[in-house]
């Protein structure tokens, strides 16, 4: 099942690209065939190609999608994004919404290592270590291991 969705998919691509490449080529022509001033002006009336508008494939919008959507200010509301919307659309949101959450997570991982910096200075300040605090386990440590086998040693 996946395979032939995949070829499908391939297919309906290649045949959109062709489509595509033969709309650039006649435009071309018609170009080439007009005096300057008239190329000149059919450019002018021309928009140019939109990929999201030549991409007739349309994709269903999960809830994720929906969010980010109306994130990116797409959509007012999570009630007015359709079911269905173009796939350019969906993975130029994908897009910006992996750049943004990137840029986020930067954010926050240098205010936790400012963060690591003020503590760590902080308690060296204080005189608090990790060696000191191993050091003081183990003293814990033995103490209660001698605890227990002079406990051992006055029962037996």
């Amino acid at each position: 099942m996946f395979g032939s969705e995949m070829q499908r998919n391939f297919i309906l691509n290649s045949i959109r690209n062709i489509h595509q490449s033969a709309k650039i080529h006649k435009n071309k022509e018609i170009n080439e065939t007009l005096s300057t001033d008239e190329a000149k002006n059919v450019e002018r009336q021309q928009k140019p190609l939109n990929k999201s508008e030549l991409s007739r494939h349309h994709v269903n919008v999960r809830l994720i999608d929906k969010y980010l959507l109306v994130w990116f200010k797409k959509y007012k509301s999570i009630n007015d994004v359709p079911s269905r919307i173009p796939e350019g659309i969906l993975d130029h949101i994908h897009s910006k919404s992996r750049i943004r959450i990137a840029n986020i997570i930067m954010v926050c991982g240098l205010i936790l290592c400012g963060w690591a910096t003020w503590s760590g200075k902080k308690s060296m300040e204080e005189g608090d270590s990790f060696t000191k605090q191993i050091e003081d386990r183990h003293k814990r440590v033995r103490e209660e291991y001698l605890q227990s086998q002079a406990k051992q040693s006055k029962d037996s």
